[in-house]
């Protein structure tokens, strides 16, 4: 809860006076709160007192609502404002609320004013000038020097990242033809295997057929000899 101080006086010939026994209303204008209780509408009624002052404990408004303060109701002085309460341990004076717009609830020095004013001066000079001159503006000034060396600085960081990149490549590249020669080497050496197995294949063949026609051409000496013992 927060603490609102609210302080009323009027006009009179001798200045101001405090307006003592006014009537301040107070009415939520929200259906659901956060622990959700179901909210009825119904005003509440501080009065003022002799000094046309008085303290109200608000709940802080939390997006969720505001609070409509009807200030002398059903008087000709009658006057309607819809706040936004801050969570705050310290009191807040009752002229200090924003004023917001009862169906948006934006603040209504945002609605059709200016938001902001830019200007952009040339030199740190200018800059002071135009500061001095338009206190409520924002005041934009492009130091060259620096400008200048972040440029530098950006176009440098460019370069080393462009060099470690060719690099890279390079690196890239010089791996790529080392395992294609690699490639190639094992392709040569796996041909000459190949031919030299196939060379003593043909070896072995050709010496098993020369031993086996050597071993028929003593058999059929044998077979002549013992063929001519046995005419005889």
């Amino acid at each position: 809860m927060t603490q609102v101080k609210i302080t009323l006086k009027r006009h009179i010939s001798t200045g101001l006076e405090p307006m003592a026994d006014g009537l301040i209303r107070f009415q939520a204008k929200r259906r659901i709160d956060a622990d959700k209780n179901v909210i009825v509408r119904e005003p509440f009624d501080v009065t003022l007192d002799k000094q046309g002052t008085a303290t109200v404990s608000l709940p802080a408004t939390d997006g969720t609502f505001v609070w409509h303060v009807a200030e002398l109701p059903g008087t000709a002085n009658s006057y309607d404002r819809y706040v936004t309460v801050p969570d705050s341990q310290q009191t807040i004076d009752y002229a200090d609320l924003t004023d917001v717009d009862p169906v948006t609830w934006a603040p209504t020095a945002m609605i059709g004013g200016r938001l902001l004013q830019v200007r952009v001066a040339t030199s740190q000079q200018a800059a002071q000038e135009l500061s001095a001159q338009h206190p409520d503006d924002m005041i934009v000034w492009f130091d060259e020097t620096a400008t200048a060396e972040a440029t530098e600085t950006a176009l440098t960081a460019a370069m080393q990242a462009a060099e470690r990149a060719r690099t890279a490549a390079a690196q890239a590249q010089a791996a790529q033809t080392s395992v294609e020669t690699n490639a190639t080497a094992i392709g040569h050496l796996a041909e000459t295997t190949q031919t030299a197995i196939t060379t003593t294949v043909q070896t072995v063949d050709q010496a098993a057929a020369d031993a086996t026609a050597r071993i028929d051409a003593a058999a059929t000496q044998v077979e002549n000899k013992a063929a001519g013992l046995m005419e005889g």
